[in-house]
């Protein structure tokens, strides 16, 4: 992941490529009940609402903040039910495109890639490496990137 950074800071092509790969795939990361036909959510997803996630906080590290109380749009956090991971929060002003970790019962089983909402609007790129660690850039994501919406199996 570190040579990827390091492209990624001399080249904003290779950004641009590795989103339009994402696009091209149908986005890496997804939220489902089966996997290879086999039950990992709630039969009925609607049973599963965001007030009945247990949500945890990422720990921010390499500058990044979540935004002011006062936006109410919520620290960065992850939830886990049915083997499904959520994320939800914002941040902002991040120095690396590494931004937290997710613990070893949250983490993908592979590196994972999908677009995210960045300042004004931009899609830019989130990788969610099989270790855990989490990075977000392209379009305007050190200004403000978004977890919104973003989940995927933890088999995945």
């Amino acid at each position: 992941m570190r040579r990827l950074r390091s492209s990624t800071a001399q080249s904003p092509a290779i950004v641009i490529s590795i989103i339009a790969l994402v696009f091209s795939l149908g986005s890496g990361t997804y939220a489902a009940t089966t996997l290879n036909g086999r039950q990992i959510g709630p039969a009925n997803p609607a049973a599963t609402s965001a007030t009945q996630l247990r949500w945890h906080r990422l720990h921010l590290m390499n500058g990044w903040m979540p935004p002011p109380s006062i936006l109410n749009e919520g620290h960065p956090a992850y939830a886990v039910s049915g083997g499904i991971v959520y994320l939800r929060g914002v941040m902002s002003s991040g120095t690396s495109p590494l931004f937290a970790h997710l613990p070893p019962g949250a983490r993908p089983k592979h590196n994972l890639a999908t677009l995210v909402d960045t300042f004004n609007g931009v899609p830019g790129a989130l990788i969610i490496d099989a270790n855990g660690e989490m990075d977000v850039f392209g379009g305007n994501a050190t200004t403000f990137a978004s977890l919104a919406a973003v989940s995927f199996p933890r088999t995945s």
